[in-house]
């Protein structure tokens, strides 16, 4: 439709004589490749806009995933973690009251020795000690398995 408008409104422009020339079809042909050319440069612009928003927004899903991947493991091992020191210091309790009956001077020195071994280790493995480990440090003998 534009095509036929320019080609009736405008006369056509000879670039080699600087002049206007009668209308021709050459010229409505030239004005057609001339728009297929505009629609298709502005087709590949179209399209390059929505292959560039697309993978945009396909690299913030997978930034936005890989975050929530990272705050659920965080969540995990915190709540490992609350688990862990509930059982801990019911073991411990534990190794306490069966070391009153047998071995009393032992268990006195078990809350001593276990407070130095464990403000021994640094803040950020305090949490990851195993029970067993400590308590067979402390008083030598195995707990309970309750977990």
């Amino acid at each position: 439709m534009s095509v036929a408008v320019r080609w009736l409104l405008l006369p056509d422009w000879d670039p080699a004589t600087q002049q206007f020339t009668a209308q021709s079809l050459h010229g409505l042909l030239s004005n057609a490749f001339l728009f297929a050319f505009q629609i298709w440069d502005y087709f590949v612009t179209v399209a390059g806009s929505h292959v560039y928003r697309y993978f945009t927004r396909v690299r913030e899903q997978e930034l936005e995933r890989a975050e929530l991947q990272q705050a659920l493991a965080a969540s995990e091992l915190q709540a490992v973690k609350s688990q862990l020191h509930p059982h801990f210091l019911f073991h411990t309790l534990q190794g306490i009251s069966a070391l009153t009956d047998t071995d009393n001077r032992r268990a006195k020195a078990m809350p001593t020795q276990l407070r130095m071994r464990t403000s021994e280790t640094p803040p950020s493995r305090r949490d990851e000690i195993s029970t067993r480990r400590i308590l067979s440090k402390t008083c030598g003998t195995q707990p309970a398995s309750h977990v």
